[in-house]
């Protein structure tokens, strides 16, 4: 394999932040498409919650959705492996790095204060192979995470639409067969069985003046 040089160290680490982006966009979109986001809302709460806080969101959205137990397990123990390669992204975002002197892997280096008079500065390496493994499992993720947005999308239509057959089906003391008990039961569920019913005014009638008897006029 030919050596690193500064300029190829640029590409390997701008490529590993591309895929990162990618996945944790796939994540953005889980969230919104199941909380019914709009472009606008999910354009101000995405890059305002922090990654680890996304991730517990989508556990939960998994937890609460119709889909079997054998898959939320595999997709949150999907979420949890993105989660742990957030120590990946810091790496790479919070330290400077530079080629080894041998060429052969790109050096970060971070500082440590361990107190007052003491400072370390620890390096990690990653050879080019480590940054192909680590985007093709970046990748690996937003597939996942595509599925799983599909996934969680058709939950909620299912759900939605046995909350639809719940509402309009009657109640058992009103007889499935009724037409008067059904209009009743929909007229329940409207807005405005929450406010008394106007009694119906009735103009006052006149009194009738009394007819005269065939007597009094005989």
């Amino acid at each position: 394999m030919a050596k690193i040089t500064p300029d190829h160290s640029y590409k390997l680490v701008g490529q590993f932040l591309n895929n990162w982006n990618l996945a944790e966009r796939m994540l953005d979109s889980v969230i919104s498409t199941s909380l019914r986001l709009d472009i606008m809302q999910s354009f101000i709460l995405s890059p305002n919650i922090p990654f680890g806080n996304k991730i517990e969101i989508a556990k939960s959205l998994i937890t609460l959705s119709s889909i079997d137990d054998g898959e939320k397990k595999n997709y949150k123990r999907m979420l949890n492996k993105f989660l742990n390669m957030s120590h990946d992204r810091n790496t790479i975002v919070h330290n400077a790095f530079r080629p080894t002197e041998e060429g052969d892997s790109v050096k970060f280096y971070s500082q440590k204060t361990r107190t007052k008079d003491t400072v370390e500065i620890p390096s990690i390496s990653w050879t080019e192979s480590d940054f192909v493994s680590k985007r093709t499992r970046l990748m690996e993720f937003a597939g996942k995470l595509l599925s799983l947005e599909k996934r969680l999308e058709e939950s909620q239509k299912f759900m939605s639409l046995a909350q639809v057959l719940s509402d309009v089906q009657p109640s058992p003391y009103i007889g499935p067969l009724s037409q008067s008990g059904m209009a009743r039961h929909l007229a329940s569920k409207s807005p405005s069985s929450n406010h008394p019913a106007a009694t119906p005014q009735t103009s006052p009638q006149t009194p009738q003046e009394p007819q005269a008897s065939e007597e009094s006029e005989n």
